[in-house]
């Protein structure tokens, strides 16, 4: 039980000492086994401490301030626990979310705004009305992604040309020269098939 009490006293003398009045502590177990001119010596030392000379009207400015650094932090803290519009969210959520999910956003499109969307008609049904549609959007991608037999939804044929470099003149070259190879035998092919098409209505 004494083990206790005295872990409890040196956290409290480390905590005065922290803020600066370590000086007026006097450990227990040092008076105990001290004589009686050790306690007064260091009595003595205490009470000949010279502390800094703090003026009363200083002092009253300084602790007004702080109440006013007090009134602020108090002021932010309800504006930033209120609801923000019809969103049924406070600020505080609306920021821990933003910071929560930017990881998973592309830095170019962190800007994006989504159009008729505010404070006021992005009402909690709006909100489920979104992640809906965008659960949807994530499923059908994954649904192409499988069909098409990619690892990866950006290597889909259909997915189109994407580069975060710029085209350089060389590469614009060779991509030309493939496209008109492509519509080559695409207009090579059409001939073809449109006499099998004919064929094929004839039989009919």
């Amino acid at each position: 039980m004494f083990q206790k009490k005295t872990a409890a006293l040196d956290v409290v003398k480390r905590r005065l000492e922290a803020a600066g009045l370590g000086a007026f502590c006097l450990s227990i177990q040092q008076a105990a086994s001290a004589n009686k001119h050790q306690i007064f010596d260091d009595l003595k030392v205490r009470v000949d401490l010279k502390l800094p000379h703090t003026n009363p009207r200083q002092f009253e400015n300084l602790v007004s301030g702080y109440r006013n650094y007090r009134d602020i932090l108090n002021k932010y803290a309800d504006r930033i626990n209120t609801s923000w519009g019809g969103t049924g969210k406070t600020i505080h959520e609306i920021f821990a979310a933003q910071v929560r999910y930017q990881g998973g956003v592309p830095p170019e499109e962190r800007r994006a705004v989504i159009p008729q969307v505010s404070g006021e008609s992005f009402t909690p049904y709006k909100q489920e009305e979104y992640k809906e549609n965008i659960s949807l959007i994530l499923d059908i991608t994954e649904t192409l992604r499988k069909e098409s037999g990619e690892d990866s939804i950006t290597k889909c044929a259909w997915f189109g040309v994407y580069t975060e470099d710029a085209i350089s003149n060389r590469k614009s070259d060779e991509l030309l020269r493939s496209l008109r190879c492509w519509q080559e035998n695409l207009s090579s092919r059409k001939a073809p098939a449109d006499f099998f098409g004919q064929f094929a209505r004839l039989r009919r």
